[in-house]
């Protein structure tokens, strides 16, 4: 693994960095305190580890380091995600990413023999991964586009292949879809967001390559079921993350305002940790909208014993201007495989198969979905 140590000593004496904070993702802490020791002798700094979790770039902390005054951050394991807090902001300069990339090129070699044997000649092939793998796909793409036309996607704002737990390109059915990289929570993502999409993943530690078996379909119902219940909720609260940058401000205010539209009681709640027992002492709520992560709902949803939904869920159910008419007593249906009843029942919101037929993948994504962060600038 390539923790860049020599340039980032080099990048803090530029600065000259008095106070350094690290933060490392789950998987990579255990090298915490090596490389804690590295840059504070190369750097001649006082360096500081960030022990919260880390799910993602959403995390990073810059605002626990502006009130121990922390002069950088350097934040492992993913690339420059975070909008800024306004224009002027300069939280990019404040905060050094390195990804941690992984030098595999003995699996990347195995990776194109299993994808030559797996696949007929001539197949679309697309290629996607997390921030550590990035250059392993470039390199398998030259190596594959002899036998099949391949395609790494893009959805900006990540880089080319770039995947999120949350943020996945949606390719219409047209490719099979290789991940490549460790873990489910990503590849998951892809297949949320191509449900028609044949999706492999090579795990290039164990040099294995498997078809994902993951049920979009089975997810999809349990969350259209959530959004049903919450369609006649009273009362509402809101949970704004405030792990790192997880939680947006202003689509906090969006969902306040959605909910004030249709006349909701409603009300915030800060939590760094959103878990069934932080919610549960609050009895009188019929339904939450947590402003953290999509994959707490879709995961985690079921462990709440109040629907917990997700913005792009809220929006669905509470906003009369998305394709999903809400705020109005209306014929509601939900998928005829649904595990609770396919039956026509009055709520507040019309949520249809029509309406939702997958899960959008887009939670970063610069498309323009209302639910979408880059579209709520913090």
């Amino acid at each position: 693994m390539d923790f860049r140590v020599a340039e980032t000593i080099s990048a803090l004496a530029h600065r000259a960095s008095k106070r350094v904070g690290l933060q490392f993702p789950e998987g990579l802490t255990k090298y915490a305190i090596d490389i804690a020791q590295q840059i504070q002798c190369g750097a001649h700094v006082e360096t500081v580890i960030l022990a919260d979790m880390v799910y993602g770039a959403c995390c990073v902390d810059d605002f626990t380091c502006d009130s121990l005054a922390v002069d950088t951050l350097v934040h492992y394991g993913h690339y420059c995600l975070v909008p800024p807090l306004h224009d002027t902001d300069s939280h990019c300069s404040k905060v050094l990413y390195v990804p941690v990339e992984v030098d595999l090129a003995a699996s990347i070699d195995v990776f194109v023999e299993l994808v030559k044997s797996t696949l007929s000649p001539g197949t679309t092939v697309a290629l996607v991964s997390t921030a550590q793998f990035l250059p392993a796909i470039q390199a398998a793409k030259v190596k594959l586009t002899p036998h099949f036309t391949v395609t790494i996607p893009r959805i900006a704002p990540l880089l080319e292949g770039e995947i999120l737990g949350c943020t996945a390109p949606s390719l219409g059915g047209s490719s099979d879809i290789f991940y490549f990289g460790d873990g489910k929570f990503h590849v998951e993502a892809v297949v949320l967001a191509n449900p028609h999409s044949a999706v492999f993943q090579f795990n290039p530690y164990t040099n294995t390559l498997e078809k994902e078996t993951y049920d979009a379909e089975a997810t999809l119902e349990r969350r259209v079921t959530a959004m049903h219940q919450a369609s006649t909720a009273k009362t509402v609260g809101i949970v704004l993350s405030t792990l790192g940058r997880q939680g947006n401000p202003k689509l906090m205010k969006h969902i306040k305002d959605l909910l004030s539209g249709c006349k909701i009681s409603h009300f915030v709640l800060l939590l760094n940790n959103i878990s069934p027992e932080a919610l549960s002492p609050f009895t009188n709520v019929d339904a939450w909208v947590q402003v953290a992560c999509p994959r707490l709902s879709v995961d985690w949803g079921t462990s709440f014993t109040k629907p917990l939904l997700s913005v792009c869920e809220a929006e669905h159910v509470f906003n009369r201007h998305t394709l999903t008419p809400s705020c109005s007593t209306t014929t509601s249906t939900l998928p005829a495989t649904a595990s609770t009843s396919a039956e026509t029942e009055t709520t507040n919101s019309t949520i249809s198969p029509g309406s939702f037929t997958r899960y959008p993948m887009d939670n970063w994504a610069s498309s323009g979905s209302p639910w979408s962060i880059p579209a709520h600038r913090v």
